[in-house]
């Protein structure tokens, strides 16, 4: 630990991943199977960060990990077109239709990266519009009022951004009809694009009201602005596909990444075809990558969603969910917001309109009821603006164990 602290940045490799906010270590981890994580202290953990909700199946599936060792035997990357790589995009289109051609990328980051540039090539236009509390990655242009990281250390924005990146980004409140309106109405021929989370999970979980999505189709298309739904989070979360399908509303791109990587890095970026088509060798838009489409990571989405398409998992997960909604419906003393087999916890004074981003959460009581939760051995993201998972290797025991802990702690 003494030489981590010498060689990273507060002892790691992302700011996720420091426990300061709750006044504890960063955790080293040694291995994990099913849904625990072992630590180099040998302490076992029930884990619910589940890599940031990429382990929807858990740690090291092994139908996943026997894949990736075929693929692994078959060469680690050739940095040119690997057959992992056809098999992987079927399945992504299958389960996502509005991604009629597609481009892999190495992270959530570098798929919402080349959309943005995508927009403003295919639109001539300089200008987004995120929301607050919107995390979607490290981005120049998404780092103002994001989450996760960002909410978790009070920082409404990174220094090392150029002024005109900051100016050429938008931010409103999420759920907020009317600025959206008012801001298109001022600037929306200097609009390319509205990037959104159609579930944001970076500032903790926090649903669209009723037709916002639907809006926000119909005002994009109405003034050629497109519609960016980053579904890095959401995207094979809930079923065999995007939540743009629970709602029925269909993006011109769409970003994914977690769960499609099976556990290892991977981005993804689609949408119409016109648009895509911008992309270098066929347009003018470049973008690269040497490990874009790696044959092990692609063997390892293809095997995870052949078994999410074949297998009855979001039954079992989403039932796992509503047993722990369920059981914190008498958080008085706190919050939670869920969707499925996803949740965050937190305390605030009072519910904020709207949802909005928890800006008032209460980091003590958070960090009491997180000190216990340790204690008992259970592992939640070490922030309430991060959002928690379950896994399809959690049973209704380890759900009535968290509402055991978190009821006493009460």
């Amino acid at each position: 630990m003494a030489e981590m602290r010498d060689m990273f940045p507060g002892m790691v490799n992302s700011p996720v991943r420091t426990f300061n906010y709750v006044n504890q270590k960063p955790i080293t981890v040694e291995r994990a199977i099913d849904n625990k994580l072992i630590t180099v202290e040998k302490r076992v953990f029930t884990d619910y960060i589940l890599s940031w909700g990429a382990a929807i199946l858990g740690h090291n599936n092994k139908f996943v990990v026997s894949a990736v060792e075929k693929a692994v035997k078959g060469g680690l990357n050739f940095g040119l077109n690997n057959t992992y790589e056809e098999a992987l995009g079927s399945l992504i289109t299958e389960g996502v239709p509005s991604m009629e051609m597609l481009r892999f990328v190495n992270s959530g980051t570098e798929a919402a990266m080349t959309a943005i540039r995508l927009a403003r090539a295919y639109t001539r236009r300089d200008k987004i519009i995120k929301f607050s509390g919107a995390y979607h990655g490290h981005y120049d242009s998404f780092l103002v009022s994001g989450g996760s990281g960002l909410a978790t250390q009070s920082l409404s924005i990174s220094e090392g951004l150029l002024r005109d990146t900051v100016s050429n980004t938008i931010v409103v409140e999420f759920n907020d009809r009317t600025a959206v309106e008012k801001i298109i109405n001022d600037k929306g021929s200097e609009i390319a694009a509205i990037i959104v989370e159609p579930i944001m999970a970076n500032t903790g979980v926090i649903l669209p009201v009723e037709g916002y999505l639907s809006f926000l189709r119909e005002i994009t298309a109405q003034n050629g602005i497109l519609l960016i739904l980053d579904e890095v989070i959401t995207g094979f979360r809930f079923h065999f596909g995007g939540y743009q399908s629970v709602v029925g509303v269909t993006p011109d791109l769409t970003c994914l990444g977690k769960i499609v990587g099976g556990g290892l890095p991977i981005g993804v970026v689609g949408g119409k075809k016109e648009i895509m088509q911008q992309l270098a060798p066929v347009g003018n838009v470049y973008q690269a990558g040497t490990f874009s489409g790696n044959p092990v990571v692609c063997a390892a989405g293809a095997e995870t969603l052949k078994i999410l398409k074949n297998e009855n998992i979001y039954e079992y997960v989403n039932r796992l969910g509503a047993v722990l909604n369920n059981g914190l419906r008498n958080f008085e003393a706190g919050c939670i917001s869920s969707y499925g087999a996803m949740f965050s916890l937190f305390f605030i004074d009072r519910v904020p309109k709207n949802k909005r981003q928890l800006a008032n959460a209460d980091k003590e009581k958070f960090a009491v009821l997180y000190e216990k939760l340790m204690a008992a051995d259970i592992l939640l993201p070490p922030s309430p603006f991060e959002t928690a998972f379950i896994s399809a290797e959690h049973s209704e025991g380890d759900i009535e164990r968290l509402l055991a802990v978190v009821n006493a702690c009460l």
